[in-house]
């Protein structure tokens, strides 16, 4: 019995072997490179964080991992409702948002980011000392490199790649130019909303209409979150104006419908995202039919002469079901994510200043055109030539269809009357 005992343990431990030996030490878990794209979760600016997330996941399925410091590391997006666009949130809110995500999930840098000014004026101030590269996406002000070179050394991790209302007046200018000279209109309407890219819009674009040859026949503006604006249609509609030209965020959808049920003749001309999004003609049943609206950057709408703002919407529709909604940002935080791996794998670091020297020496073509950020100010510059800069398309709403008409490098169109 003794030795049949000792057999049979024998043989246990020795079928045992290959078990143990087939058995590997698991591999240590590998931290992944966290970047925060904070915005605003409940209307379309959440578009920007989507973005943010196609775009970490294309970089991981193609290269798996970026190298830093000796370590294969794959990119992880992290998110934040900052409710900058809710009417009512209190500004400190929003940075308090930030300062929340920061603290939990140790981004090593940012994108996305506020689209209110104000909002985005806040957190430029309170992150500024964080030492984390962030690269503003939503925001439409010259305000950032106006702050920016007050002290550069101070705001030096932080770039912009979406436009300034400098950049949106100057297309919605080239678009009433061509409104003017080859229909032949010449008196305007203003309508904007209360919110500060909007006024600083409108005042810019006052002196310019009426420099250009225009009468300006009033002006209203209106307080975020309106819903009936049928009282300043009225006086829009008595007033005679040929041209509607508006500036609004989020909260303008009601806008059309009203404009129609009101039957005025006026072609309208401007920005506003539930109405420029590619939901809009659905959504207002065709009312938005021969409008004319600034879009944010290539790749927030398809542009046939610009292939990667196609690839990147025909992605993002893969992914989540539908285009890309807002007219701002989207394809913005998509590009900046490509531009924060493209540093970290020209360095090899996560370090904020090689980082930061990085990106202000490069020249990445993206989905919104050719990025640079000037060691100046760090705002991108919006030109006419994707090759040269980023591209802002003007777009007129026809048979359902958004049409680019402007810039002419990428226009497939040329602008119609609504008569």
């Amino acid at each position: 019995m003794k030795n049949f005992v000792l057999v049979c343990v024998g043989v246990i431990l020795l079928l045992a072997i290959p078990i143990v030996a087939g058995c590997a030490p698991a591999e240590p878990s590998v931290p992944p490179i966290v970047i925060g794209a904070p915005c605003s979760q409940n209307n379309v600016a959440k578009n920007m964080s989507m973005a943010a997330q196609l775009a970490a996941e294309e970089i991981n399925a193609r290269e798996g991992s970026i190298l830093i410091d000796g370590l294969k590391r794959p990119l992880k997006i992290v998110t934040i409702d900052i409710r900058d666009l809710e009417p009512g949130v209190p500004i400190q809110d929003v940075v308090l948002a930030y300062k929340n995500l920061i603290g939990k999930e140790k981004p090593v840098a940012l994108v996305a980011g506020p689209i209110r000014t104000e909002a985005q004026l806040a957190v430029m101030e309170n992150i500024a000392g964080d030492k984390i590269v962030n690269i503003f996406c939503g925001g439409v002000n010259s305000k950032f490199k106006a702050t920016f070179k007050t002290d550069p050394e101070k705001y030096k991790y932080l770039f912009k790649n979406s436009p300034t209302e400098i950049d949106l007046v100057i297309g919605l200018m080239k678009a009433m130019a061509e409104v003017k000279d080859k229909l032949g209109y010449n008196t305007v309407y203003l309508l904007i909303e209360d919110v500060d890219f909007a006024k600083a819009g409108a005042t810019a674009a006052a002196i310019m209409l009426e420099t250009a040859g225009w009468t300006v026949k009033g002006q209203e503006n209106t307080p975020l979150g309106m819903t009936d604006y049928s009282q300043v249609l009225l006086k829009f509609k008595n007033s005679g104006a040929q041209v509607g030209f508006y500036i609004y965020s989020s909260e303008a959808a009601p806008l059309a419908k009203q404009y129609q049920a009101m039957q005025i003749p006026a072609l309208m001309v401007g920005v506003c995202d539930p109405l420029g999004g590619p939901g809009a003609w659905n959504a207002t049943q065709g009312a938005v039919k021969g409008w004319i609206n600034y879009i944010c950057g290539a790749g927030n709408m398809p542009v046939s002469k610009m292939p990667k703002s196609v690839a990147f919407t025909d992605a993002y529709q893969k992914k989540f079901g539908e285009p890309p909604q807002i007219v701002l940002g989207c394809s913005q935080s998509y590009d900046a994510v490509y531009i924060l791996a493209e540093a970290m794998k020209k360095t090899g670091s996560l370090d904020p200043d090689r980082l930061t020297k990085a990106i202000e020496e490069m020249q990445y073509d993206g989905v919104v055109g050719h990025t640079k950020f000037p060691a100046i100010d760090h705002q991108a510059p919006y030109v006419d030539d994707p090759a040269t800069g980023l591209v802002a398309p003007v777009f007129q709403w026809w048979d359902s269809k958004r049409v680019p008409v402007l810039p002419a490098s990428i226009a497939d169109a040329a602008i119609q009357s609504v008569k």
